[in-house]
């Protein structure tokens, strides 16, 4: 691809599920698929008009030590990292979670960059994360997986199982319907829940341009747990 200079600002973005060509895997590049047509639009005019809509630092985390954080993973600073990324994933107006921003939410930690980018590397050898490089060893994060958020939100004392009944008895009340969100949770864990629902094979989706998840159908087996509950 050649390379613009000056003022000109580039924003790929890709419109179905086609790998992203290699001149422009080393770019930050906007996902419709991934993040819905209106949250890719938005982000493009954030981009184009540089509008920082960043929330504004509020109060630290509940937890300020190792001791007092909730505990997903063994390790201590994997656990530190991890705990981090979902904080990023849960933040609604968070445009990416990238090497940067990362690294900023570890502030007030002893957690350095190197041994950021070490568990981060374990965490996609795992298959937890999913992570795109750029040139010059940047990198974001595309996505976290449903496993990974739900068990650090476990951590939390979130009840899941709570959680993935109350919405698969919604479902089986309003079947066929689009769900953007559940229980005012964020979309990140609403999207988790659906994910796990469809892996047991209790429903299956289709997610629109629009970001709204279609439920396509339910097993029976679905019916069954709701109606035993």
């Amino acid at each position: 691809m050649r390379r613009i200079s000056g003022q000109a600002k580039v924003i790929p973005i890709v419109l179905d599920d086609v790998e992203v060509p290699l001149s422009l895997q080393h770019t930050l590049y906007l996902s419709v698929p991934r993040d819905g047509l209106e949250k890719v639009l938005e982000k493009a005019l954030h981009s184009i008009f540089e509008v920082d809509n960043r929330s504004p630092l509020g109060a630290p985390p509940a937890y300020t030590t190792v001791s007092e954080l909730p505990k997903v993973l063994p390790d201590p600073v994997d656990n530190l990292v991890l705990n981090a990324i979902a904080d990023l994933h849960l933040d609604d107006s968070a445009n990416t979670i990238n090497d940067q921003s990362l690294l900023a939410g570890l502030a007030g930690t002893d957690v350095s960059a190197d041994a950021m980018n070490e568990s981060v590397e374990i965490f996609e050898g795992e298959r937890r994360i999913t992570r795109q490089k750029m040139l010059g060893g940047n990198w974001f994060i595309t996505d976290v997986s449903s496993r990974t958020l739900l068990e650090a939100l476990a951590a939390r004392g979130v009840d899941i199982k709570g959680l993935q009944m109350r919405l698969l008895t919604g479902i089986i009340n309003s079947p066929r319907q689009a769900i953007t969100s559940f229980e005012e949770q964020p979309k990140a864990v609403t999207r988790a829940l659906l994910d796990t629902l469809e892996t047991r094979g209790l429903i299956k989706t289709q997610t629109m341009m629009s970001g709204h998840v279609f439920i396509h159908s339910v097993s029976a087996e679905a019916t069954r747990i709701v109606r035993r509950s």
